[in-house]
């Protein structure tokens, strides 16, 4: 994101000085979501522009990458918005290297409302039985915590409250009856 301020009253310069920042030099900052940059393309007597660029890293944001990090995950978090996931729709696009190395896993663990989901299974050539299989064996999660996963799906479905409890309920008898109780 590039935002510029031009001051064309003279001195203009004095630009500079209400920002605090020497128009003769680059000034950089590190920030949570990345990198600020202010510099100043033009420079004169007569006129003064001051440009910001914001180097956003929305990676950084969700993954907690950089110093501070993790805003936007804990928003999402917050609000228990759900995270629909299709690994193999995020390797074939490349926002993942691979299966083992896809942020699910962090997330999942970072206690964010993950879900497994396929996108268009015409282009990604996956099912959902796909998806949990590559969960399973990339990024080494159990059958009880698919089985939380799965339940996450049906507690954040588009439905009204009352049959979204119903589904949690059948499908968490299904679930016990699978793998037994939880503990």
């Amino acid at each position: 994101m590039l935002l510029t301020i031009t001051n064309s009253k003279s001195p203009a310069t004095d630009l500079g000085y209400l920002l605090h920042k020497n128009p003769d030099r680059v000034h950089s900052f590190e920030l949570s979501f990345g990198k600020a940059h202010l510099f100043y393309p033009e420079a004169t007597p007569e006129r003064c522009t001051a440009a910001l660029l914001l180097e956003i890293d929305p990676i950084g944001l969700v993954r907690g990458r950089q110093a501070g990090g993790f805003a936007l995950a804990q928003y999402v978090n917050d609000r228990r918005i759900a995270l629909e996931v299709c690994l193999t729709s995020n390797v074939q696009t490349r926002v993942a290297d691979s299966y083992a190395t896809h942020p699910f896993r962090e997330y999942f663990d970072r206690g964010l409302n993950v879900t497994l989901n396929t996108d268009n299974r015409l282009m990604s050539g996956t099912t959902l039985t796909d998806e949990y299989v590559h969960a399973a064996e990339q990024l080494d999660l159990t059958v009880e915590e698919l089985a939380g996963i799965a339940l996450n799906g049906f507690e954040s479905a588009f439905l009204p409250w009352e049959e979204r409890l119903t589904l949690i309920e059948e499908v968490s008898d299904k679930i016990e009856q699978l793998i037994g109780p939880e503990e």
